[in-house]
């Protein structure tokens, strides 16, 4: 802008100026904040909570959606697990999204879709991704649809990313693939008074209402707030690393002694399974041909009950639930073909409703493999391996059973290879498993086992695994091959296979016991004896016994004249016992302490009682021995024959009473020697004296005789 007129050398100074110009770009699109991401590789199936891995708003799972592996698959990469819905759904509430007009939130996940028509993978309360009648896009509840064409995105994984504007839904973009769309309205037209996010959603479907709700599979869904750019879309189509698929429960089955004690069998998982053997079900330790370390050998059994087994303690449906895998080694003591069939593991079971569902692998009589469950409704399916199985005896085989009602899966892997099945029942009406019992390995689970056998799986059972998911044959392979280290087991001492007392010094198994004098002190060894070559019959001295710790036993004398035996032969009155405490330095000889015995007995013996095992060990000595009276004393009698003078007198021939007192239990009969002379008195002659005692009182010790004469006059 000039004052006055400007000449024509001015306007051709102007014409000629160039100038350096600075251009400034736009600024850069503001990244999307993440607010809330949904992986699906939590425990959602189980829990019913479906993770958030960025926020704090957990979804609620609605219906039956079902945990399923999500492997790498056309364009999709690996994204370990997702959820097959179902017709199901999971409801969001409380999101952290901007529902301000004019603000925009992104959606992204990926999707497989069935082709149903008219069903929804994410919506808003209103706001929704939509499905209809050939077109996919965004809806607003008008009948709309913005979007583009379906075709081509049915029956594959597919990555969605979607921008909701608020309160302008021509606004909102959508990436297929990582591509961005170009839109059309495809269906009548929006409203956008409707067309916002909100703080509440559901994954399959919207909120509106339970319709709509989505037809396959979704995973890795991703909410934000703001806009997605293309780098943020390139970054969710990723591959993600994905944990080693975990089991629930884990069993090697190195577990030594078992007895049927709940919890004696470890779960590596952790898991407060009580595993345990149940009936004649013992751990085989060691085990030399154990496939990974030890198993536990379940032995033949035709009984319905009592059950010869293992005892997960893990209950199929409330536990493993609608989907599963289990995989275990197996060792049949016969040929798979030999003619019996074998149940190899159950979850059957009674239920007082009446309804009994059942769950079993059986091995039948001709060497197929038979899979067998009932849902909720009493509908059942069974599959047999197309053919038989002709393993021989002691052979470790490996055997994955997988099974999904929601996926009408069944399969069954021998050594890591699937098997062609055939059908033999299919009526599965619903999704949901039956209401089970804890699977039982090695025998029959209830009394109720259609198409099965109540008989033992009659082999070894090793390193068991039951997973809540559907296992790929790569994962199954890797259980197969898998190893570990082996538990020590631990050293055990040995037991007495039975106990024996004699005299010190003298041979531990037929050393002999001598007689012994009432009211004097005496000892013996006592001997714990072992059974080397496995006769039943005692063959030495038992040297490990207390290798590990001390053992308290009892020693007692019992009275072996009485009826009876070992176990019931009663204790000398008053008792005579002593606990001894063996060590590893007695080398399973030790002597007793001393004993005194102040009764006669005729015959006794040592009962010797080790509790510390379970059943105690009793026995008694091979021998046995008197207790004899230290003395016998002559009563003085009164020799006093009526109708003669004098006191005391006593007519020469006649009978007199003579009396001998011993120890109170001798009720032996005394006898006078007759070898030993007769002394008369000074000057008189010695004669004849006759008689004999009667068995002395078994109370006083005192014997009777009262037909003693004596053939002379005087003393003696």
């Amino acid at each position: 802008i000039y004052t006055g007129e400007i000449t024509q050398a001015q306007v051709d100074a102007e014409l000629a100026v160039v100038k350096t110009c600075v251009i400034i770009p736009p600024p850069p699109p503001v990244p999307a904040v993440l607010k809330h991401y949904y992986e699906f590789d939590d425990a959602w199936e189980i829990s019913g909570l479906l993770t958030d891995s960025e926020g704090s708003v957990f979804g609620s799972r609605i219906g039956s959606p079902s945990k399923i592996l999500a492997p790498p698959n056309g364009i999709k990469p690996e994204t370990c697990s997702a959820a097959q819905v179902n017709r199901g759904a999971f409801h969001l509430n409380g999101l952290g999204v901007d529902t301000s007009v004019g603000e925009a939130n992104s959606v992204t996940f990926w999707m497989y879709w069935d082709g149903s028509n008219s069903v929804m993978p994410f919506g808003w309360y209103i706001h929704d991704l939509w499905f209809y009648g050939g077109s996919f896009g965004f809806n607003s509840g008008n009948g709309d649809i913005y979007g583009i064409a379906s075709a081509g995105l049915a029956n594959g994984w597919h990555h969605v990313a979607a921008v909701f504007n608020n309160g302008r839904l021509r606004g909102n973009s959508l990436y297929i693939d990582g591509v961005l769309q170009t839109l059309t309205q495809q269906r009548s037209s929006p409203n956008n008074a409707r067309a916002f996010a909100a703080s509440s959603a559901t994954i399959s479907g919207w909120r509106l209402s339970s319709g709509y709700r989505f037809s396959g599979s979704l995973d890795e869904v991703k909410i934000y707030t703001g806009k997605v750019t293309q780098d943020q879309v390139n970054d969710d189509m990723a591959a993600k690393s994905c944990a080693p698929v975990s089991p629930y429960a884990y069993f090697t089955l190195d577990d030594f002694d078992l007895n049927g004690t709940p919890g004696e069998i470890v779960d590596n998982m952790g898991n407060a399974n009580s595993a345990r053997a149940e009936g004649t079900a013992a751990g085989v330790a060691p085990n030399p041909e154990g496939k990974v370390c030890y198993g536990v050998d379940v032995p033949a059994d035709s009984e319905v009950f009592p059950s010869v087994a293992i005892d997960t303690g893990v209950d199929i449906d409330s536990d493993i639930g609608n989907t599963g895998t289990i995989n275990f080694w197996y060792r049949s003591n016969e040929a798979w073909n030999s003619g019996n069939a074998r149940m190899l593991f159950d979850a059957s079971k009674n239920n007082a409703s009446g309804n009994d569902p059942y769950f079993y692998l059986l091995l039948k009589n001709d060497g197929k493999l038979r899979f067998g469950l009932e849902d909720i409704n009493d509908g059942d399916v069974r599959r047999d391996t197309a053919a038989a199985l002709d393993f021989a005896a002691d052979q470790w085989v490996h055997l994955s059973v997988v099974y999904s009602l929601p996926l009408a899966t069944y399969k069954i892997y021998v050594n890591g290879v699937e098997q062609a099945l055939t059908t033999v029942s299919n009526s599965i009406s619903s999704s949901t498993i039956g209401q089970l019992d804890t699977l039982y390995f090695g025998d029959n689970r209830s009394t109720y086992f259609p198409g099965a056998t109540p008989n033992s799986a009659n082999g070894r059972f090793d390193e068991v695994r039951i997973y809540r998911s559907v296992l790929t044959v790569g994962q199954i392979n890797a259980d197969m091959n898998a190893t570990h280290n082996c538990k020590i087991p631990p050293v055990k001492e040995d037991p007495a296979f039975a106990f024996n007392c004699v005299y010190s010094g003298l041979d531990p198994v037929a050393g002999r016991l001598y007689t012994r004098v009432a009211g004097s002190a005496f000892n013996f060894d006592v001997i714990a004896l072992e059974d080397s070559n496995g006769d039943l019959l005692a063959d030495g001295v038992e040297t490990n016994f207390a290798k590990d710790s001390d053992r308290n036993i009892t020693v007692e004398l019992v009275d072996t004249s009485a009826s009876g035996n070992c176990t019931t032969y009663p204790v000398l009155s008053p008792a005579v016992s002593q606990v001894m405490t063996f060590t590893a330095a007695d080398a399973g000889i030790k002597a007793s302490a001393n004993m005194t015995v102040n009764k006669a007995y005729r015959s006794v013996a040592c009962r010797v009682t080790d509790a510390t095992d379970n059943p105690a060990v009793v026995a008694c000595s091979s021998d046995s021995f008197s207790i004899r009276p230290a003395s016998l004393t002559l009563d003085a009698p009164v020799l006093n024959n009526a109708g003669f003078e004098n006191d005391p007198t006593a007519k020469a021939g006649e009978s007199f009473v003579l009396s001998v007192t011993a120890t109170p239990g001798y009720n032996g009969t005394p006898a006078i020697k007759a070898v030993d002379p007769i002394t008369a008195h000074a000057g008189g002659s010695a004669g004849l004296l006759s008689g004999s005692f009667s068995a002395a009182n078994l109370v006083t010790g005192t014997a009777t005789g009262n037909t003693f004469s004596y053939s002379e006059v005087g003393n003696f």
